[in-house]
């Protein structure tokens, strides 16, 4: 099973929400994205271009060209469901993210001038690490732990899971949107995060995402890890009283050691439980309404409707589509 960072978040917040979105589930998102995910997504794609190709203009080259194809997909997306072209009021989101999100890259150019922090080399723009989780070892679910596949027409081939032994780890996935290396040689994990609250440096220190990225890169071996460089950007135009050290922090978060230790262990707990509830959702998961509500969560139309016994199948196949699967798992699992 491959566990990303970020679905680990959402099991632990509410395994009904991770039924519907994960990957390992039935991998529903809204036919329309959220606002702040859309938005996140094209800045984040806005500075790995720019990272990998930094004499491009950001705004001008970079950005107006995802900016149309997020809308060309979009409204591909939308069609392919509904059978007919969204309109401007249902795209109006969409609109807003876009003109937003040209503001901040700009903003972003004045205040920096540059995506790659001063004081970093770059090792690598956007990587996603598969990294197996010590003590989930397990009875490989491809082959039964036989160690070989039946072929249709006769024969067998040696199960590509396990490699042929028929037991098999757990993967954490895990995506940096760049991995850095400072000028004393350590490693550094760049995380760029899009905000509309100014986060506090101790919750950012805690932070238990930054903590597994941490983790993976200390599994390749590749020189002492220092921590993550994190990168945040308020979703707000320069306007009115606001400057543009308002709209935009990078702090330098570092972990200990026995940090990564008591990480390890914990991952490889939530690991299992999301294998069981995978293997048994009937008998694993649950709801997890939580106290503050559940507002910003895109599975809620769906979820409450098949709680409270509504016709559930309608909003599923009007109001969701499936997520993309990875690039990379589909052409290693073809």
């Amino acid at each position: 099973m491959i566990i990303s960072v970020t679905e680990r978040g959402t099991f632990k917040r509410c395994p009904q929400k991770w039924r519907y979105e994960s990957r390992n589930g039935e991998s529903l998102t809204p036919l329309l994205p959220p606002q702040a995910m859309g938005f996140g997504t094209m800045l984040h794609e806005a500075h790995e271009q720019w990272l990998l190709h930094p004499d491009k203009d950001p705004v001008g080259e970079i950005m107006m060209d995802i900016a149309a194809a997020t809308l060309a997909k979009v409204k591909a997306s939308y069609t392919a469901v509904v059978g007919a072209p969204p309109d401007d009021e249902e795209l109006a989101g969409v609109y807003e993210n876009i003109e937003t999100a040209l503001h901040v890259i700009g903003n972003y150019k004045e205040h920096w001038g540059s995506s790659l922090p001063e004081g970093y080399t770059l090792v690598a723009p956007e990587q996603t690490i598969l990294t197996p989780i010590p003590g989930t070892l397990h009875e490989c679910e491809k082959c039964v732990g036989v160690g070989d596949v039946l072929l249709p027409g006769g024969g067998s081939l040696t199960c590509s899971e396990c490699e042929g032994v028929g037991t098999a780890y757990h993967y954490l996935e895990a995506t940096l949107d760049a991995l850095l290396r400072n000028d004393a040689g350590l490693l550094f994990v760049l995380e760029r995060k899009t905000y509309g609250q100014r986060p506090q440096l101790e919750n950012l220190e805690t932070n238990d995402q930054f903590l597994a990225y941490s983790w993976v890169v200390s599994k390749l071996n590749l020189g002492p890890v220092g921590g993550v460089v994190y990168d945040g950007m308020w979703r707000r135009r320069k306007e009115g009283k606001r400057t543009l050290d308002d709209l935009f922090i990078r702090h330098v978060l570092t972990r200990a050691p026995q940090e990564f230790l008591n990480f390890e262990r914990e991952l490889a707990i939530e690991a299992n439980m999301m294998a069981a509830a995978q293997a048994d959702p009937d008998k694993y998961v649950y709801r997890n309404f939580q106290w503050q509500g559940c507002w910003d969560c895109g599975s809620k139309p769906i979820c409450l409707a098949e709680y409270r016994g509504e016709d559930s199948d309608w909003i599923r196949a009007k109001k969701y589509t499936h997520r993309e699967g990875a690039e990379w798992l589909t052409v290693e699992e073809d």
